[in-house]
């Protein structure tokens, strides 16, 4: 592999924050067009109380919750992706032999994420059934359009308990990915240490304090504590890595010149 294609495979490396945040954001808004649904199913249940209407909100309710919580995987799966693509070339030459050892980690990454964000897909079905029988136990066609809209979109807290110990699964999972990626990270940067003298000071600092930062987000999920601001903080950080990561990469281009 020349040093040619190598130095333009690593634009992919430089990006590969900044592919990991755009999909951060797609995610989330997806998550909102799914809120809108929801909201749409239980006006609808308002409207005209049917049977499939409680199917509908069940499922856009589920694979709401579900989104919200996997982001961070997804985000982590194709930051990874990303910089395996570009590095591999790299790890082709004979100087770079400590980063054929790091594109090693991040195949084994690829394996971890993957296998987590199956595992939601598989937990997606049971609890959307379970979201199911309890929005149907309510017998909410019996009582004033009101307070079904009142139960089903501001006070939604009591779905939310039947499923609990299942999301609590899946919050401990994203837990686990994120501490993964902050060992990956820690081994690029090792890597990275040992084939530059001087890594970039605001890369490193950008891509500490964010990776501290998602590991406290993920950690207050684990603790039930959800809010759309500590989802902002967590868009903040994958901005800050997104930064980070191509300021310290850029050093490699440097030694192919």
């Amino acid at each position: 592999m020349d040093k040619s294609k190598a130095y333009s495979r690593l634009n992919i490396t430089i990006k590969a924050g900044f592919y990991g945040l755009l999909v951060a954001i797609l995610l989330y808004f997806i998550a909102y067009i799914l809120t809108t649904i929801y909201l749409l199913w239980v006006l609808d249940i308002i409207e005209v109380p049917a049977r499939e209407f409680i199917t509908g909100a069940s499922w856009a309710f589920t694979l709401r919750s579900i989104l919200l919580i996997i982001t961070l995987v997804i985000v982590f799966l194709v930051i990874v992706i990303s910089k395996y693509m570009g590095l591999q070339p790299l790890s082709m030459l004979e100087r770079f032999i400590v980063i054929r050892k790091y594109t090693r980690v991040l195949l084994l990454g690829i394996i971890v994420f993957v296998s987590i964000i199956v595992y939601a897909v598989y937990m997606a079905p049971i609890i959307y059934s379970i979201v199911y029988k309890t929005i149907a136990s309510r017998d909410l066609f019996f009582i004033k359009p009101w307070d079904r809209f009142y139960y089903l979109w501001m006070r939604p807290g009591w779905i939310y308990s039947e499923i609990k110990q299942l999301l609590f699964e899946l919050n401990v999972a994203v837990l686990i990915a994120t501490l993964f990626f902050l060992i990956i990270i820690l081994i690029e940067l090792v890597a990275l240490r040992t084939l530059i003298n001087r890594l970039n000071h605001l890369g490193v600092i950008s891509v500490s304090l964010s990776i501290i930062t998602l590991v406290a987000y993920s950690v207050l999920k684990v603790l039930n504590i959800t809010s759309i601001l500590l989802e902002l903080v967590a868009l903040i950080s994958l901005l800050l890595y997104a930064y980070g990561n191509s300021k310290l990469i850029e050093s490699l281009q440097l030694l192919l010149v």
